[in-house]
């Protein structure tokens, strides 16, 4: 006799998370995070800089009952945001501040949980008795734990899951379920050897050890997380090139990512919630500080830049600018281009927002200590 509500199958269930979109699929038991240790020690250390909510929800990333109750395994699934194979993103030849490549289509958060609520009212028809829970990096999950624990890879030096197929231009999503699965066996190598070349990438020592991130010198962090202005250190702010929005610097010299497949913009297989937004690599940073702040917000929309909001978006605009300048020197002898940086930048200096007028201050001491390429 065929029972009512047959049990919970786990190929299914990963079937049909990869038709959803994800690329890889792992189940684990939903057991304390292994890392928490690390992450307090890590937290002790004020490496998290103002990411507040990081110490504020600490105890809730040691379990992940805190995100379920009654919890007994955890799906990770990784979705791929390397949006077909450009290296590097854009050149740093150009007039133009590059956008870490998690952030060059529509907000992830939206999209992954998309997929999620989709998956779990999937599951609901399949087995109404099982609960569930998806989540994205907003929740105390520490995903990277787990997603190796489900197989999906090993954490690199620099920080992130990597997958020996995919390389780790991946987004996590975690879906816990009530129900007991047979777990995937974990991931216990390490192929990143002897190789160092995400360390002695960084450009601003942020990582400071192998699998050991101070988020404060970071440029991901500095971009998106620090709200007000920057630290007022001149050789953080000069070494973050023309980096926007995010960085990817660790992730384009790993070699794991240098021969990772990709999925083809043009491929019809590319997960549709991918191109609800038109693909944007790169933003003119001189068009940022001109823009009104409605031009911007229609930028913002449905983007995941929100976290830096336009505050951030002009203030890194100097910075990059500055940058450009500096870089543009020998190529544009005349400094036409950098004296309209430096209109540019004496309009902002009466701007309300103190971070952006501070970092306007900044950058005009800094062009015009170049001599000859902007009016004194």
């Amino acid at each position: 006799m065929t029972p009512l509500h047959p049990a919970p199958d786990r190929e299914r269930l990963r079937a049909k998370a990869l038709e959803l979109g994800f690329v890889r699929v792992g189940v684990t038991p939903a057991t304390e995070a292994e890392t928490f240790g690390f992450l307090e020690s890590w937290l002790d250390a004020g490496m998290h800089g103002d990411m507040g909510y990081m110490a504020r929800h600490r105890q809730a990333r040691k379990h992940p009952q805190s995100l379920l109750n009654g919890v007994r395994s955890v799906w990770m699934m990784a979705w791929d945001s390397s949006f077909g194979h450009h290296p590097g993103g854009g050149s740093a030849d150009t007039k133009q501040g590059r956008i870490g490549r998690y952030a060059w289509g529509m907000d992830y958060h939206v999209a992954l949980k998309d997929q999620l609520k989709l998956l779990a009212s999937w599951c609901q028809e399949q087995w109404p008795k099982m609960r569930t829970r998806g989540v994205v990096d907003t929740a105390p999950l520490l995903e990277r734990d787990f997603a190796r624990r489900a197989g999906l890879g090993w954490v690199g030096k620099n920080t992130l899951l990597i997958d020996p197929q995919k390389g780790s231009h991946l987004l996590l999503a975690g879906f816990l379920t009530s129900e007991e699965f047979e777990e995937d066996k974990p991931f216990t190598a390490d192929h990143c050897g002897s190789c160092t070349a995400c360390l002695d990438a960084c450009p601003t020592g942020a990582l400071v050890g192998p699998r050991l991130l101070d988020a404060r010198r970071c440029i991901s962090y500095l971009t998106i997380e620090t709200k007000g202005p920057l630290p007022a250190d001149d050789s953080v702010r000069q070494l973050m090139g023309n980096w926007l929005l995010g960085c990817d610097i660790c992730q384009d010299v790993c070699p794991w990512n240098k021969k990772a497949s990709r999925i083809s913009l043009s491929s019809p297989d590319l997960p549709q919630p991918a191109l609800q937004k038109p693909i944007l690599q790169s933003v003119d940073p001189l068009w940022l500080l001109k823009a009104s702040s409605n031009e911007i917000q229609e930028l913002l929309e449905g983007r995941a830049w929100d976290r830096a909001g336009e505050s951030g978006l002009r203030r890194n605009a100097v910075f990059v600018l500055v940058h450009l300048v500096k870089q543009a020197k020998s190529r544009d002898p005349d400094g036409e281009w950098a004296c309209q940086v430096e209109k540019a930048l004496e309009v902002c200096l009466e701007n309300s927002d103190c971070a952006v007028s501070e970092a306007a201050q900044w950058g005009i001491k800094q062009l015009r200590s170049l001599g000859g390429l902007v009016k004194a």
